[in-house]
């Protein structure tokens, strides 16, 4: 279980420090999700690499990637919906039980129509909070 979890995180982890020692087939498998989401959500790389430390530009390009990753990194339904438990699981694995769970409840999305903003903005609380990028 400790290993789908940590493999979660590190889905959903496209920058930062490494969180577990994985196998190198594992990391392959995670680098291929992260090439997935740009592929299917071009993505300019200044933008991309603006959002990364912290200048979120309002870009459906770029709320269409983080969105990919947040869906295939069992964050966020389909639908847009977050999934608490899985969020805290995976966010104590990057910080720690008790920011986890202060994060889970400060950034839990407030019902929207649309489910790239509420990725967008799941997101921005996050890092502002941590200012760590996860993406």
């Amino acid at each position: 279980m400790q290993t789908i979890s940590c493999i979660s995180v590190l889905l959903f982890l496209a920058v930062g420090s490494v969180l577990c020692d994985l196998a190198p087939e594992l990391q392959a498998i995670l680098k291929k999700r992260q090439e997935e989401c740009l592929a299917s959500n071009p993505v300019d790389k200044s933008v991309l690499d603006e959002a990364r430390s912290g200048k979120f530009a309002d870009d459906i390009k770029l709320k269409n990637y983080i969105f990919c990753n947040l869906y295939k990194g069992s964050f966020l339904t389909e639908e847009g919906a977050l999934r608490p438990q899985i969020a805290q699981i995976k966010l104590t694995l990057a910080f720690g039980k008790e920011k986890a769970e202060s994060l889970v409840e400060k950034c839990k999305p407030t019902p929207k129509d649309d489910k790239l903003d509420v990725a967008f903005d799941l997101l921005k609380c996050i890092y502002n909070d941590t200012n760590e990028s996860i993406i």
